[in-house]
């Protein structure tokens, strides 16, 4: 599992230099193991990808679910995953994941209404990430063996399109405890803002890329007399997360997409993220007593309940 979605973080920051314009991709999927059948969402690939679009699905199959929500626009993108098993009776494993990545590439056009052709200006890149990670999972000695993780991944890039090399590279992560290996930098991305600045000129093109990957997993083994408990639930919210800006005095960015990333513009406006994690969940339809107790029980309670 865990190299499955190393390969897809890793394949994000290798994209081809060459023949640039403007274009997004989006890929998701979701599955849910019932301890005796698997059950898939519908997955979307790179032929779905369609600027400022939310896909959304979910799949339902005894006592999992799963979802994602993926969003790519120019200049942002965003994902928000969730997948939750509980223990079934009897000597069945039970598990349900999820994971998805969003990505814009732009070549974007360094402008002024100030200054000539070929003057040199140094440029702020602003990156902007609301992302959050979260997971629970409850064992029970003796009976039930239980986990649960989630992570993500925001990943940007600036060449210069005159082959001269990378103006900027960054990536950033954050996982919930106890899942090594996805995550090259860990920080938190709550609303975190990262800024570097770089050396360019007027009527240059830039190379803009920016991606995010995400992964949740959530699994239970039990034996026959463990009953339908624990639950597990493992969450990735960041469907309005991952901005990237551009500002520099008397100079605007404007991409062969159309996007401006001018920072004082306001572009990369905010997307509404669902009404509430409710909607996101809804459907699931387990809910068992004694979840309630103490404060990550009543998270939890929140979560496997039906409002």
């Amino acid at each position: 599992m865990k190299a499955m979605f190393k390969t897809v973080a890793l394949g994000l920051l290798f994209i081809p230099l060459s023949g640039w314009s403007a274009a997004v991709n989006t890929t998701g999927f979701c599955e849910v193991n019932t301890g005796s059948d698997v059950v898939g969402c519908v997955s979307i690939s790179p032929s779905h990808s369609i600027p400022s679009v939310v896909f959304t699905d979910s799949v339902s199959a005894g006592i999992g679910k799963a979802q994602y929500h993926v969003r790519a626009d120019y200049g942002n993108v965003g994902l928000s995953l969730n997948s939750q098993t509980l223990a079934s009776s009897g000597q069945f494993s039970t598990s349900a994941q999820a994971k998805a990545s969003a990505e814009f590439w732009d070549e974007v056009l360094v402008t002024s209404g100030s200054y000539a052709l070929g003057t040199p200006v140094t440029v702020k890149a602003t990156l902007a990430v609301n992302g959050d990670v979260y997971a629970q999972s409850t064992s029970i000695l003796g009976e039930v063996t239980s986990f649960a993780h989630a992570w993500l991944q925001a990943n940007y890039e600036i060449n210069a399109s005159d082959g001269a090399g990378a103006l900027l590279q960054f990536s950033v992560c954050n996982e919930t405890p106890y899942f090594a290996g996805a995550c090259a930098l860990e920080q938190s991305l709550e609303n975190a803002k990262f800024e570097f600045s770089f050396n360019t000129f007027v009527g240059s093109l830039l190379l803009v890329h920016g991606s995010m990957v995400a992964g949740t997993y959530a699994g239970v083994g039990a034996n026959e007399v463990a009953g339908s408990f624990p639950g597990n639930f493992a969450e990735v919210g960041a469907l309005n997360s991952s901005h990237t800006y551009l500002s520099a005095v008397g100079v605007s960015f404007v991409g062969a997409s159309g996007h401006v990333y001018d920072l004082d513009v306001g572009n990369g406006a905010e997307v509404s993220e669902p009404s509430s994690l409710a909607l996101m969940l809804a459907g699931f339809g387990a809910c068992f007593a004694g979840l309630g107790r103490g404060r990550t029980g009543r998270r939890l309670g929140r979560v496997l309940c039906q409002r």
